[in-house]
């Protein structure tokens, strides 16, 4: 049974934090928000009951706990909190002892002030007065990527500096043809609008597709239109408080009196997409994810019916892959029905070669080499006799 007390932790010189059952450990942490690309490292406290973490204390008085988080356990002293969004919370456990900042290298010397007078961010580390550590160690935002493939220019894709995407331009075979998207989006960071043209040499554009979205957020509840070569679909939907759309309808007309289609989307409390059924007159189609403690995705289906509610098991049969993740949350093994790849890593966790394998046959090798960040800028695809078959370089710029 839970209960709540409020008490003063020697964590800080103010404020009170509130605690459960359970130990308090000082414990390090590693942030990291894939969205924004930003890292930081953290000493904080938290309390932990039986291997399983129960809260995580910051100095400016907020937390996070199990509505945030779930259940997080503790594997030789080490653990992974996922939050909504995907930000990633890396947690070291440390001995009890008295002070968790005694072995803190401290940031300023200063009594709830810096060195040029200025009042402590997050007010202090502990009674002595110092700058509590905040390290901020990359942002490794790319915010754009050229790819190569054997020497010709391939793709161009440009990112915002939250880590949407903002453009991607693929050029084909004959180079002068291409295809080209962009985004953009509102001040929460939601698709307000796509276009996707494909254009020939002669710079005529011969497919066009535009998406336009208009959110109410006080009613929670969209409308958006979507053409092709000048088609024009109508659709309108619900969203969820985190603005997520939970359900999306195409109308038979624009004024949405029926529907031709429908889709429903389900999250779990990390925000994670769990399920996604569309459903048409001549039939329907369930996409089913599951995920891991940590909210690492485990299990992907995607299974078509026909229009009585049978499933079928043509052409449409049911597509099913399942994911492996070493204990440092990295994917190690991806199989989808007689396939499997698997990814091997080297000591700084960067990846460095994939094998995919038809049944116990290797089918091909990816080689990968990486930057200082981890991501790779190189990437060679090598055929079962060793002979390489194409290389892949990519030429990326960050924030």
């Amino acid at each position: 049974m839970k209960f709540y007390c409020f008490l003063l932790l020697y964590v800080l010189s103010v404020g009170q934090l509130a605690c459960q059952s359970g130990d308090t450990y000082c414990v390090d942490v590693d942030f990291y928000n894939p969205k924004t690309g930003t890292a930081s490292s953290y000493r904080l406290d938290a309390i932990v009951d039986l291997g399983v973490l129960k809260r995580l204390n910051f100095p400016s008085g907020g937390f996070l706990d199990q509505d945030d988080f779930g259940e997080v356990i503790f594997k030789n002293d080490h653990a992974v909190a996922i939050i909504e969004g995907g930000k990633s919370y890396r947690i070291k456990l440390l001995p009890i002892t008295s002070d968790c900042f005694t072995d803190v290298d401290k940031a300023v010397r200063c009594i709830g002030v810096t060195a040029n007078g200025l009042l402590c961010k997050n007010k202090t580390d502990n009674e002595t007065g110092y700058c509590r550590l905040h390290t901020n160690v990359h942002k490794n935002v790319i915010i754009s990527n050229e790819e190569y493939y054997n020497g010709k220019l391939q793709k161009i894709e440009k990112w915002n500096s939250q880590g949407e995407m903002i453009s991607n331009k693929r050029f084909y075979s004959s180079v002068c043809e291409n295809k080209t998207q962009t985004f953009r989006y509102d001040k929460y960071m939601v698709l307000i609008e796509w276009t996707m043209d494909v254009i020939d040499c002669d710079k005529k554009i011969t497919e066009s597709k535009h998406e336009k979205y208009y959110y109410d957020y006080k009613s929670l509840i969209f409308k958006a239109t979507k053409s092709y070569n000048e088609h024009i679909n109508y659709y309108e939907g619900k969203l969820n408080r985190d603005k997520k759309i939970i359900f999306e309808a195409e109308c038979e007309d624009k004024y949405c009196n029926s529907y031709s289609k429908t889709i429903e989307f389900n999250f779990d409390n990390r925000g994670n997409l769990t399920n996604e059924f569309c459903k048409r007159s001549y039939g329907s189609d369930n996409k089913v994810f599951k995920y891991n403690d940590i909210g690492l995705k485990v299990y992907y289906g995607h299974f078509n019916y026909d229009e009585t509610g049978n499933m079928r098991t043509d052409n449409m049969r049911p597509i099913i892959q399942e994911y492996q993740y070493n204990d440092h949350g990295k994917l190690v093994e991806k199989t989808l029905d007689n396939e499997t790849i698997l990814y091997k890593y080297d000591a700084q966790g960067y990846l460095v070669r994939e094998l995919k394998y038809t049944g116990p046959d290797l089918l091909s090798t990816y080689e990968y080499k990486n930057d200082k960040y981890g991501n790779w800028i190189e990437k060679k695809y090598n055929r079962p006799d060793g002979s390489i078959s194409g290389e892949r370089v990519r030429v990326l710029t960050y924030d």
